[in-house]
């Protein structure tokens, strides 16, 4: 697709899901409000923030970029299928110092369920934004 088309095709995005990388870099032309949906393989280091909370990783790449483009930011790491609650995988403690075994290439996994749970929770974040300091101070 031109540049110009996947600019347009932002523009008029409410919500983007992906997997970690240079894709996600669109979030700058989302419109203000929108929302973003990082994915990452169950295998990526823990030391790489993902909470799989709504903007609570904004001093990771794409948290800090989404903070800056003025859009909702939610990292999710993919813990294989979900089961009973305390049943999921924790990824192991990776030696950062060694990046061979963090494998870039790793699928990333999305189950249907965990999918729609995101989405709705993303489409709720636009119907009805965070309060925000800023908000307060302005409407006093």
């Amino acid at each position: 697709i031109p540049w110009i088309e996947q600019y347009a095709l932002m523009t008029g995005t409410d919500v983007l899901v992906g997997s970690h990388g240079a894709g996600l870099a669109w979030m700058w032309a989302l419109p203000p409000g929108s929302a973003v949906v990082e994915l990452r393989a169950a295998n990526s280091p823990i030391w790489l923030p993902c909470s799989g909370r709504w903007n609570a990783d904004g001093g990771e790449m794409m948290g800090g970029l989404a903070k800056l483009a003025g859009v909702s930011h939610l990292c999710h790491r993919s813990r294989g299928q979900p089961g009973p609650a305390g049943s999921e995988s924790v990824p192991a403690l990776s030696d950062f110092s060694n990046f061979e075994e963090y494998d870039r290439e790793a699928d990333v996994e999305l189950w249907p369920s965990i999918a729609q749970n995101l989405i709705a929770e993303a489409l709720e974040l636009i119907r009805n934004p965070p309060f925000k300091c800023e908000d307060a101070r302005l409407s006093g």
